[in-house]
């Protein structure tokens, strides 16, 4: 199936997905199928293979691929809003995390790895979650929350293990690799000057 949903609205589109799904298990039998969109890819899928320009740049299921992705390009591809980015100065590597992972606080927390205060940029209510687009120095990131409580100024906080780590060609570094605790305190190091 090529984009066989793409033409469709919003609403007939989530419909069809399901009878797409039903079909599938009544069948038992492969299916492939062809999108751009994401939702569709991750919603249906039992396996998902991602490209870039023919070249395959991961190979796996929807929850691994979400939770577990192997570069910098699957990071950013999947997830919506996208995984945040970060340069490391003075470094070849990069970190990300996703929105969801952020705390959002009034004061600061204890025993979080990385924690900075920040202006709210934008506020976007989407139901039972809100995006918040925070600002510090320079930099802007995603955040996303259960609470629409946030005003002006939070504090945004993130656990050590929720933190990936891309080298200078985009490639995850585990935390089995050197490299990995020499990127984790970099950005220890750096989150007391940014901001």
């Amino acid at each position: 199936m090529d984009e066989p949903l793409s033409n469709l609205d919003a609403k007939l589109r989530g419909h069809m997905r399901v009878e797409l799904i039903e079909l599938h298990k009544k069948l038992q039998t492969t299916f492939v199928y062809v999108t751009h969109d994401q939702v569709e890819a991750m919603s249906m899928a039992d396996r998902i293979v991602l490209l870039d320009k023919g070249v395959i740049q991961q190979e796996d299921s929807p929850s691994e691929i979400y939770n577990n992705p192997c570069n910098r390009f699957t990071a950013q591809f999947i997830g919506s809003p996208q995984m945040n980015i970060l340069d490391i100065p003075d470094s070849e590597f990069s970190f990300g995390f996703r929105p969801e992972k952020i705390t959002l606080s009034e004061t600061q927390l204890p025993d979080k790895f990385l924690q900075k205060k920040a202006r709210i940029i934008t506020k976007e209510m989407l139901g039972s979650e809100t995006l918040y687009q925070l600002g510090f120095d320079k930099i802007s990131i995603m955040a996303k929350s259960l609470s629409e409580q946030f005003n002006g100024q939070t504090y945004f906080s993130l656990n050590r293990e929720d933190i990936l780590i891309f080298d200078k060609d985009g490639k995850r570094i585990y935390n089995h690799d050197i490299r990995f605790n020499s990127a984790l305190e970099k950005i220890g190091r750096i989150a007391n000057e940014i901001g």
